[in-house]
C-alpha cells in the first residue's frame, strides 16, 4: 500500500521506524561493503560481453509505459544503494518514495550526519557514491545480457544508466560527485565555492600568487565548472545514441 504524503508533491511509499533500520543493518553492511568491487567487477564484465557482440541487435523496442516503468524502475534502483549506504552506516533513513514535480523520481530522505572524523568522511563518500556503483552494477548485467540476447531493450537501458552515471558523478552542485568532492575537499559546495572564485579576479590572483598549489587549485575550479558543459555533451551524445536504437 502507498502512503500519500501530506505534500501533494511526493508519494511517500515507506517510512522507516528505528528498529526497522537495526533490523535491516547487518544485511546492509554486507551489501554495501561487497558493492564498490561488485559495481566495478560486474560493469567490467558486461563491457568485456559487449565488445565480444557480433550480432545485430533484433527486438524492437517496447512501448512508453513499459519504457517509463524501466527508468522508474532503475532510478529506485539507484536510490536503493544510498538507502543502503546510510543504513549500513548507521545514519537514520526517514523514507523513501516518488517525486511528482518537477520530475517523476524517487528519492531517499535520510539524516547523514555531520563529517567529523576520517572514517566519518569515508563512510560519507560511500553514501554519496553508492548509486553510481549500483548504477554500474546494473550497467553490466544489461550489457551481459545485450551480448547474450541481441535485446534492444537491455542495450537502450544500459545507454540510460551510463548517462545517468556520468549526470550523477559530475562535480555539480546537489549530485552525488558534487556531495563526495566536496567531502573530500571539506567544503560545503564545490561547485558553488568555483563560481565564487572564478568570478572573483582578485580572488584568482591571490591563488596564482600562492605558486604551483595555487594555480594546481585554480585549474581544479575551472575543470568543477566545465562540469555543466561536460554534462550537456553527454547528454546530447546519449540522445543520438538512444535515437538510433529507436530506429
Amino acid at each position: 500500500m502507498f502512503e500519500r504524503a501530506s505534500a501533494p508533491k511526493r508519494i511517500v511509499f515507506h517510512r522507516f521506524s528505528r528498529k526497522g533500520q537495526r533490523a535491516l543493518r547487518p544485511a546492509a553492511r554486507v551489501c554495501n561493503a561487497l558493492l564498490p568491487v561488485t559495481g566495478a567487477a560486474l560493469f567490467a564484465w558486461g563491457c568485456g560481453a559487449a565488445l565480444a557482440l557480433r550480432t545485430p541487435l533484433e527486438e524492437a523496442l517496447p512501448g512508453p509505459v513499459t519504457l517509463l516503468a524501466g527508468f522508474l524502475a532503475f532510478d529506485m534502483l539507484h536510490e536503493c544503494g544510498h538507502m543502503t549506504a546510510n543504513c549500513a552506516c548507521g545514519c537514520p533513513v526517514e523514507e523513501i518514495g516518488l517525486l511528482l514535480e518537477p520530475d517523476m523520481a524517487f528519492y531517499v530522505r535520510n539524516d547523514s550526519g555531520p563529517i567529523v572524523s576520517a572514517r566519518g568522511r569515508r563512510q560519507y563518500l560511500q553514501i554519496c557514491l553508492a548509486g553510481i556503483e549500483t548504477d554500474l552494477a546494473a550497467i553490466g548485467v544489461l550489457l551481459w545480457s545485450c551480448a547474450r540476447t541481441g535485446s534492444r531493450t537491455c542495450a537502450f537501458f544500459a545507454l540510460f544508466n551510463m548517462i545517468s552515471v556520468v549526470h550523477n558523478a559530475l562535480p555539480v552542485s546537489g549530485r552525488d560527485g558534487e556531495k563526495a568532492l566536496s567531502a573530500l575537499l571539506r567544503v560545503e559546495d564545490v561547485d558553488a565555492l568555483a563560481q565564487a572564485v572564478l568570478a572573483s579576479p582578485a580572488r584568482r590572483r591571490a591563488l596564482v600568487r600562492r605558486g604551483i598549489h595555487g594555480r594546481r587549485a585554480l585549474r581544479l575550479l575551472w575543470a568543477i565548472r566545465l562540469a555543466r558543459g561536460i554534462d550537456l555533451v553527454v547528454q546530447g551524445i546519449g540522445m543520438v545514441g538512444i535515437r538510433i536504437l529507436l530506429l
